[in-house]
Parts: structure tokens; sequence; C-alpha cells
């Protein structure tokens, strides 16, 4: 299951995941039945995991809110949650990301970046 199809599943607010009765658990436990777009990266392949999270979280930089508030806001929808969610497996299927790191505080900004 990829994580746009958990949230298809069942989406969330508030909460990694929930159960059936909308009670707070962990996305990986077996009674989860709900997840937010955070707790859907659980579901990205092992491989992919840490990727997908950056580019989701990436997506977000320099907003006013992260990820869980965008996902939280009461206006927000379970389709635009899987839209996005999409969006980061189309980056990852067409391998367009490159993550672009800041200079670390041992090195200029001038210096090339290895």
């Amino acid at each position: 299951m990829k994580p746009s199809e958990a949230v298809e599943s069942g989406w969330c607010q508030g909460a990694f995941a929930r159960t059936q009765d909308g009670i707070q658990t962990l996305p990986g436990n077996e009674s989860a039945r709900s997840f937010c777009a955070l707790g859907a990266t659980f579901f990205a392949p092992d491989d992919q995991r840490r990727e997908y999270r950056h580019i989701l979280i990436s997506m977000f930089a320099g907003a006013r809110s992260g990820v869980a508030a965008w996902n939280d806001d009461p206006n927000r929808t379970k389709q635009e949650v899987v839209d996005k969610l999409r969006q980061v497996e189309r980056i990852l299927e067409e391998g367009s990301w490159v993550c672009v790191l800041p200079p670390s505080p041992h090195q200029s900004a001038e210096e090339d970046i290895p």
C-alpha cells in the first residue's frame, strides 16, 4: 500500500493514526484505520521512507505552518491530502527530487559543496 492509498482508505486529523473508534494510535498498529499525511508515510517503501518524508516536509518549507498543521486545517479535505501524497510519489518515481543542503557552519557559502 502506498501512503496515498492509506489516506484514501481512511484519513484523520489531530493524530498520526486513529483506530476505527477514533482513538489515537501509531500508524504501524494493526488497529490503525485512518492516517494523517505524516502518519501515512509509514507506508512508503522502507528504502524510500526517509526520502518520502523529506520531500513532503520540504513542500512546506517557508510556509507559516508545517505538514501537520496543513493536514489538520479544518478546511482541509481528504482529497487534497491524497493529491499531495500522490505528488510526492510521482516525484520519487520520476527521480526528479534533489536535496540541496545549506553550507555547514564550518563552510562558507562561497565554497563549492561537493
